[in-house]
């Protein structure tokens, strides 16, 4: 019962998921080329570039039309799909399990939720790492190296570089474990929260829908505030010297490396390049997942 209820819920997670990436898509792919315009060799006069929104979409459709916008949207559609699948599958099944120990009507605490999250946040990393790794460079891929799909860009990159490319930012993945965390824990707490006090006044503690839209907002905004220089340099390691007309042109020696370069070349604007709008896609995209979910 425990299995079936899992595989249901990493399907609907995952289907959610895919759904929220593919109404917003346009929008992140004008997120990941305003990350990773840090880390060129020019990256303070890209910086001042990068800052506007409007001119990275005017940048890419003039110089690459329309279709830019959506440059890698089926493997990074296989990506999200995949790695969501595999983190509701398995925070599902030990979720399960944990309430099987507990007494009847029993809810899970906030550290037991946490330390679920983590565990499947972990695994899914480092089975979807691979994955990822290559969908970035696909989706920067402009120069059309990889057009015969996800099984050449991976042969490609092992040939090229080796095995070990193909975990890029696996380490910052791993520092970014604390957003799911966040992000997850917060939207169980809350719920809670919001139920018990609709309880307290109403004769239901059934939540609405407009209460998982707000949830999930919030506690996505949370994550995303905690975590996102991070995730700037996840996207520039995922995507370095990889020949993509966008991309940087150099390797980054590490994670803190990168950190440490973007900091001290563009500073703390450089690591926060766009994180308003990507504050407002990940709100939205985890509102609309939890919600479906």
């Amino acid at each position: 019962m425990a299995a079936r209820e899992g595989l249901l819920h990493a399907c609907a997670g995952s289907t959610a998921s895919a759904f929220a990436m593919l109404v917003f898509y346009p929008l992140e792919t004008v997120r990941l080329r305003m990350q990773i315009a840090m880390a060129q060799t020019t990256a303070k006069i890209t910086l001042r570039n990068a800052k506007s929104i409007s001119y990275s979409l005017r940048s890419i459709v003039d110089n690459e039309g329309v279709a830019g916008l959506y440059v890698g949207l089926r493997p990074t559609i296989v990506c999200i799909t995949a790695s969501n699948f595999v983190y509701f599958f398995i925070y599902t099944g030990l979720k399960s399990v944990r309430i099987g120990q507990l007494v009847k009507g029993a809810e899970i605490d906030a550290a037991s939720n946490a330390v679920i999250a983590t565990v499947a946040s972990v695994i899914n990393v480092f089975v979807t790492c691979p994955l990822w790794v290559v969908g970035m460079q696909m989706k920067v891929d402009n120069a059309g190296r990889f057009r015969r799909g996800m099984v050449d860009c991976l042969k490609t990159t092992v040939e090229e570089r080796g095995w070990e490319s193909l975990f890029e930012g696996l380490w910052a993945s791993l520092w970014l474990i604390c957003t799911p965390i966040v992000q997850y824990v917060a939207y169980e707490q809350l719920k809670q929260l919001v139920g018990s006090l609709r309880g307290r006044f109403t004769n239901s503690s059934t939540l609405w829908a407009v209460d998982f839209f707000i949830i999930g907002a919030v506690a996505k905004l949370l994550a995303t505030l905690a975590t996102y220089p991070m995730q700037v340099v996840q996207a520039v390691l995922r995507t370095q010297n990889y020949g993509a007309k966008h991309g940087p042109s150099r390797l980054y020696p590490s994670t803190f490396g990168c950190l440490a370069i973007i900091y001290a070349e563009s500073g703390i604007q450089g690591l926060c390049v766009s994180i308003s709008f990507r504050n407002f896609i990940s709100q939205f995209h985890f509102a609309i997942s939890f919600r479906n979910k």
